[in-house]
C-alpha cells in the first residue's frame, strides 16, 4: 500500500517510490496519474462536490472514496484497492460498451480485467511498455502519449474503439477478442487454427467472463 497525504491505495502491482510497476524504466506511471484517475473515476461516478483532478490525494477525495465505496457496499476504508478499482470503472465500461456496440456484455470491463486488474497504474510484467488500464503500448501505438495511456477515461474509452474495430472485422466473437491481444493480424492466423495457441484461447476465454 503505498500512502500520500491522508489517501492511499493500492494495487496488484509491485509498489515502488516514487513510481510504480514491475520494472523501473522511463514508462513507468508516475503516482500522480493514478490519483488523477481515481478522481477522474469518482467525479464520473457522481463525486459531489465535484473533485479537482490534481493528482494529489488529499481530504476531499478522502470523504468521495468513502461515500462511493459506502454508496456501492463496500468496505469503507478510503483505500482505491481493486474492488473499489473495478466498481469505479463499471460505469464508464457500460457506457463506452453501449455507445460502440459491443455485442457482449460486459465484455469492455472483461478486457480492462483481464488486461491490467483494474490497476489504474498498471504497467505490463512482460513487457513494460504496456501502459494503464488498457495495456497500451508505447511501441505499438507512439501516438499514445504517457498521460493518455494512463488516464482511465481515454484506455477505456480507447479499449472500446479498439474492439469495435475488431469486431467490424471479425464475425466469430472469439476472434475479435483474440485481436485485442494479438493484432488484426495474429488474430487472423489463430483464428484459422485456434488449437495453435491455447494462451490466446485461455484469454478470450477470461476475458468473456466480464467484469
Amino acid at each position: 500500500m503505498v500512502s500520500r497525504g491522508v489517501g492511499s491505495w493500492q494495487t496488484y502491482y509491485q509498489n515502488q517510490t516514487p513510481m510504480l510497476g514491475s520494472t523501473a524504466g522511463p514508462n513507468m506511471p508516475r503516482m500522480g496519474y493514478i490519483v488523477a484517475s481515481i478522481q477522474t473515476e469518482l467525479n464520473h461516478n457522481g463525486s459531489q462536490p465535484l473533485l479537482t483532478v490534481d493528482g494529489e490525494f488529499g481530504p476531499l477525495t478522502e470523504k468521495s472514496t468513502l461515500h462511493f465505496q459506502k454508496v456501492e457496499g463496500l468496505i469503507a476504508d478510503g483505500i482505491v484497492g481493486p474492488q473499489t478499482a473495478r466498481a469505479l470503472c463499471q460505469l464508464r465500461c457500460d457506457e463506452v460498451e453501449v455507445q460502440r456496440s459491443l455485442p457482449l456484455k460486459g465484455i469492455l470491463a472483461g478486457v480492462i480485467r483481464v488486461e491490467s486488474s483494474y490497476d489504474f497504474g498498471a504497467t505490463g510484467w512482460v513487457d513494460p511498455r504496456d501502459r494503464g488500464l488498457a495495456q497500451i503500448n508505447s511501441s505499438a501505438h507512439p501516438d499514445v502519449t504517457d498521460t493518455e495511456a494512463f488516464d482511465s477515461a481515454f484506455s477505456i474509452t480507447w479499449a472500446g474503439k479498439n474492439l469495435q474495430s475488431a469486431f467490424k472485422i471479425f464475425s466469430d466473437v472469439e476472434c475479435a477478442i483474440a485481436a485485442y491481444n494479438l493484432g488484426i493480424g495474429g488474430a487472423g492466423t489463430w483464428c484459422k487454427d485456434k488449437a495453435a495457441n491455447p494462451q490466446a484461447m485461455a484469454y478470450v476465454e477470461n476475458v468473456m467472463k466480464g467484469p
